[in-house]
């Protein structure tokens, strides 16, 4: 029984030092399975599309309690395939493509001299943002800077 023991301590520990000394052997194949996302199909581009229309019309965004389930319902699909065609047409989450459709209309209202004298959490909500701390942090991600940075140096440049 100890023998048996320490055979099978042996062949696992062996195994942990291949793995240890040879990784690449191990991890090449499944980070080229995640760096390579499934092409969109055509259906993934029809619902996109149909999307990217009632975005473009209706601004669905803007409402901070619009989610998956209900933008899927509109567009006559089911939330998986509403979410797998925004994975495949965006290479980005449907919650990450929200929120860059949401700082890309608070970026017009915080470069519109008619909405100066709005507050920035006035632009949060109206960008579809529940709360301002939300609003300033992906605002940050995808301009590399806060919206009062933002403000500023459009009102610098102008």
């Amino acid at each position: 029984m100890l023998i048996q023991a320490i055979i099978y301590s042996c062949v696992t520990l062996t195994f942990v030092w291949w793995a240890l000394v040879t990784p690449d052997t191990y991890l090449q194949s499944s980070q080229s399975e995640q760096s390579t996302s499934p092409k969109p199909s055509d259906f993934d581009r029809e619902v996109f599309s149909r999307l990217e229309n009632i975005f473009g019309t209706e601004k669905p965004y803007l409402d901070a309690t619009v989610n998956l389930e209900t933008l899927a319902h509109q567009i006559a699909v089911t939330p998986r395939e509403l979410s797998n065609a925004v994975n495949r047409c965006t290479n980005d989450g449907f919650r990450a493509f929200l929120r860059k459709k949401r700082v890309g209309h608070a970026q017009e209202l915080l470069t519109n001299k008619t909405c100066q004298d709005l507050s920035i959490y006035d632009i949060a909500i109206a960008s579809g943002f529940g709360t301002k701390s939300t609003f300033n942090e992906s605002f940050k991600l995808y301009t590399g800077m806060p919206p009062s940075e933002f403000r500023r140096q459009f009102k610098e440049a102008t």
